[in-house]
């Protein structure tokens, strides 16, 4: 994401333009830009109007979003939207301090996969659903979208794992990768 920031100017515009790139029917206030970004009303603003000089984004009464038509829309998509949001080893690190984390498996937008059932499958005991909240958030507002994330105890992961739960079996006989692994997964089709 560092590099894209010094590529584009500013880690902000960066986060902007993932925003509207990965919902790219939505049209967001700059209120709306500032809170989803995590990024100052002031510095959301300077963006977006930038954004809108450019071409990228349109106004409308309501609000502003995508230009569909931008000359390089495919291109610039194609480098912010399936570049890879964030390393394994981020992701673990970000994770670390929510709880006592046994398992951390990503999908969805991590693999380039928008047809996943999860983004983001955390397992653990004694997590803190505030801090998770938090973490999630902060990576969404890099990311530019929600992400669909579960989290389930180990004593209910292996359970479910046992009786082949609908929810674990998408995440794992689907495309996958096991970020942090304590409990030995092992998902038998």
């Amino acid at each position: 994401m560092e590099a894209l920031g010094k590529l584009f100017g500013s880690l902000p515009r960066v986060k902007v333009m993932k925003l509207f790139l990965f919902n790219d029917d939505a049209v967001f206030t700059k209120k709306e830009v500032s809170k989803r970004s995590k990024i100052s009303q002031s510095t959301a603003s300077k963006e977006v109007n930038l954004l809108v000089k450019s071409g990228l984004l349109r106004k409308k009464k309501t609000g502003f979003y995508l230009d569909k038509t931008f000359p390089f829309l495919i291109p610039l998509k194609d480098l912010l939207m399936y570049s890879a949001p964030m390393q394994n080893k981020e992701i673990s690190k970000r994770l670390s301090g929510v709880g006592k984390v046994k398992a951390v498996v990503v999908s969805g937008v991590f693999i380039q996969n928008p047809e996943s059932r999860l983004d983001i499958l955390v397992v653990g005991d004694d997590i803190s659903q505030n801090r998770l909240k938090s973490v999630i958030g902060n990576m969404e507002s890099e990311i530019g979208r929600e992400l669909r994330f579960a989290l389930l105890e180990t004593a209910d992961f292996k359970y479910r794992q046992g009786v082949c739960d609908r929810l674990v079996r998408d995440v794992f006989e689907y495309p996958h990768k096991v970020v942090v692994d304590k409990v030995g997964i092992e998902y038998s089709r």
